[in-house]
């Protein structure tokens, strides 16, 4: 019985701290208006948008300390 349970223990934390990365329905918009991008739901090269989704980064807040902005930051890359 504590094998079992100790099994059960292990598959939810495993699957507690691997979830996939998901954006949110139309979690996807321009950095500074927040609206959809082009018609079709494409990004414009060259420029800054905003993710909105889940497990998307680390769970503490990042931000990017100056310019040029990088294409990583904390831990996560384009």
């Amino acid at each position: 019985m504590k094998a079992s349970s100790a099994l059960a223990f292990f598959f939810l934390a495993a699957n507690t701290y691997c979830q996939t990365p998901a954006i949110a329905p139309h979690g996807i918009v321009n950095a500074g208006s927040f609206t959809s991008g082009l018609p079709g739901g494409s990004i414009a090269r060259g420029s800054v948008f905003t993710l909105f989704g889940s497990n998307l980064g680390p769970a503490a807040l990042a931000q990017q300390p100056s310019l040029p902005l990088s294409t990583t930051l904390a831990g996560a890359s384009r």
